[in-house]
């Protein structure tokens, strides 16, 4: 886990050892396994540990490299580890003096010596580094791709200051919580988020795949990370995919397992958590350990799914698994007797954030809260899944048509027999290839009661803003400037929507992690953000991943002897936070005493619709209560309205 941090002056000014006190202050909650800072004539960088894997206990940051042209501090997990270690030699030695462990920040300072920022495109993990040029005052910085790690900076064109979590640089008196309202509208409405970004204007955060270098120059940034370049793979057969997709997955997952401390994981039964706890298990049992397994479910003897064709309860998938694989301590954690908004602002305090999807933080802190009282410093999820993992290929028959093989295309339509074959076509190949004006004209004639699509703007149905705020934000302008739709068009599978969904993922969900692991000391390990990976399932045809009318059809080939036989069957989609509907009504009260608080609130009245807020929760007892509509309203109008007003009176409370 642990957190690094740091200031440097380019006047030549004097950074005074009481700053940077300050901000290791500001950070104890990310490590209590040790702390050290260095502080020379114009720069001083920092470090506080918590030790997750065995070779974090020979951790000894700053590193200065032997031969004195750099100091170095790093925070993360190193995968390449042993690839490293072929290539720059022995450093025992050279580095730890002997010492027979050697810990990640001492091969990333070895590379960074050897190969420079260059260095950042041959490191594989999840890590952020700062390194500290003394004789060239200059800065390097670099977040690894698809990192759950965050690394964010203020710079005023004399001054960098920088943190892996925001509260060490608000610790700082000359750096104020100004919200950047442009970037808080953009999340709000699912717009394309300004890389780089973070909620207030004095802070940015570094995107991931990134090398960030400031000296008396000024501040400059190079992506080492374009998914937009990446070369097809084409290989010979199936089988050839399948057994290239599984190598790639197997070391993800072998790669997370690195810990000094009982591993956990975030268990459902669907494809993805599934995998990895299903391909997790066999591995540790081999050096004899154990995994604890946490699935969020409804309370007993609730079965109200909300939406067709998914379930509320994953109770019998889960116990499946932990019935195949002897090693797995399943854990059902129930959540019931919290309301949404409790300890929100405990959250929000760690993380300088609101949590986006309010409705899961509640079982989501619950299991970290367990994995942290059973001893666990790093739990596995497969939250990335979707996005490349076990992407659905929905795309694939547009990619058909745009090759020009339409005699491939119309055989693919046929498979989906739930339609005729001509509708198949003309839906799921020709509609998601049309610009956006004619999609939105077609969308609303075949489904002109759809709560999205029939409001125009659209996000004026699923956001709690006000419209006159989102308008003086000129949200659409800019998203047409980047050449983006804010129209959700989820149905194109597209290599573009993917990627862009990946970045999302990143922004979004590092900040959520930095505030989490804060809380629970305990850290994120997703294999499906494996850089590895994600450039491997980018680059194959989408039809490995759509076939004869089966969607995720590669990790259904590649799991079908993983997965106990009720997962591999199983049709439905498991629903999270199930029980959303009986726990708002309980906690109704609640929610309107914060409601009526907000209107105490600057930031709220100028930015929240507080009145439709107040309407949709006066009237949600009586909602049709499996519709569309009254998900998004109380998940997306209230919830999340509610959550957004409570990070407004942080905010004003500073």
């Amino acid at each position: 886990m642990s957190a690094l941090f740091g200031i440097a002056h380019f006047d030549g000014s004097p950074v005074l050892e009481g700053e940077i006190e300050t901000m290791a202050k500001a950070l104890v909650p990310h490590g209590s396994d040790g702390r050290a800072i260095w502080v020379g004539p114009n720069a001083g960088l920092g470090h506080i540990l918590r030790i997750v894997t065995p070779e974090d206990r020979a951790e000894r940051q700053p590193v200065r490299h032997p031969s004195g042209h750099h100091l170095l501090v790093f925070c993360g997990r190193l995968d390449n580890r042993k690839e490293m270690l072929s290539q720059l030699g022995d450093l025992h030695g050279s580095l730890m003096g002997g010492s027979p462990i050697v810990p990640d920040s001492a091969i990333v300072s070895a590379a960074f010596e050897r190969w420079g920022s260059d260095c950042a495109d041959r490191l594989c993990g999840d890590f952020v580094f700062v390194g500290w040029l003394e004789n060239e005052q200059r800065i390097v910085a670099s977040r690894s791709p698809l990192s759950c790690r965050t690394l964010f900076y203020f710079w005023d064109g004399v001054t960098l200051a920088f943190a892996t979590a925001p509260s060490g640089l608000f610790a700082l008196k000359f750096i104020r919580k100004d919200l950047d309202r442009e970037r808080l509208a953009d999340y709000m409405v699912h717009a394309p988020i300004e890389h780089g970004h973070s909620f207030f204007r004095d802070v940015r955060m570094l995107e991931g795949g990134t090398v960030l270098t400031v000296d008396k120059a000024g501040s400059r940034t190079k992506s080492i990370w374009n998914l937009e370049g990446l070369a097809e793979i084409r290989l010979k057969n199936d089988d050839e995919y399948l057994e290239a997709y599984l190598e790639r997955f197997d070391h993800a997952v072998e790669a997370r397992l690195r810990s000094a401390f009982p591993l956990s994981a975030m268990m459902s039964g669907g494809l993805d958590s599934s995998s990895v706890v299903c391909t997790a298990a066999p591995m540790l049992n081999r050096d004899g350990r154990r995994i604890h397994a946490f699935t969020q479910v409804p309370r007993d003897g609730f079965q109200d799914p909300q939406f067709k064709g998914s379930y509320s309860d994953e109770t019998p998938f889960v116990q499946a698994i932990a019935g195949k694989y002897e090693n797995v301590d399943l854990r059902l954690v129930r959540t019931e007797v919290r309301g949404v908004l409790d300890d929100h602002s405990r959250f929000i305090s760690a993380a300088a954030a609101p949590f986006r999807n309010m409705g899961n933080r509640v079982w989501v802190e619950e299991i970290l809260r367990q994995a942290q009282a059973v001893g666990s410093r790093a739990i596995l999820t497969g939250s990335m899944g979707n996005l490349a993992f076990s992407w659905d290929g929905d795309g694939a028959i547009p990619e058909l048509i745009k090759r020009g093989r339409l005699v491939e295309a119309w055989r693919q339509s046929q498979a989906f027999r739930n339609r005729s074959s001509v509708n198949a076509f003309l839906r799921r190949g020709i509609l998601p290839l049309l610009p956006e004006t004619q999609w939105l004209a077609v969308m609303r004639r075949l489904k002109p009661n759809h709560p999205i699509l029939s409001r125009n703007p659209f996000w004026a149905t699923i956001s709690p803003l006000r419209t006159d705020f989102v308008r003086s934000q000129r949200v659409e302008e800019r998203a047409r400037d980047k050449g983006c739709s804010l129209l959700l068009r989820t149905d194109r599978g597209l290599r573009g929507d993917q990627i862009r969904l990946l970045r999302e993922h990143e922004a979004l969900g590092s900040e959520i992690w930095c505030g989490l692991r804060s809380l629970y000391g305990v850290e994120e390990r997703d294999p499906m953000s494996d850089r590895r990976l994600v450039e491997f399932c980018l680059s194959i045809p989408q039809g490995q991943f759509q076939r004869d009318g089966i969607s995720r059809h590669l990790t259904r080939r590649a799991m079908v002897d993983r997965w106990p036989e009720e997962i591999v069957s199983n049709p439905g989609r498991g629903e999270q936070d199930a029980d959303w509907r009986e726990v708002m009504m309980s906690t109704r009260p609640e929610l309107q005493v914060t409601l009526d608080r907000l209107r105490s609130s600057h930031l709220a009245v100028e930015i929240l619709d507080l009145e439709r807020i107040q309407m949709v929760l006066a009237g949600i007892a009586d909602a049709p209560p499996h519709s569309t509509r009254t998900f998004v309203d109380a998940m997306e109008i209230v919830y999340l309205g509610l959550g957004l007003g409570q990070f407004f009176e942080w905010i004003e409370a500073a």
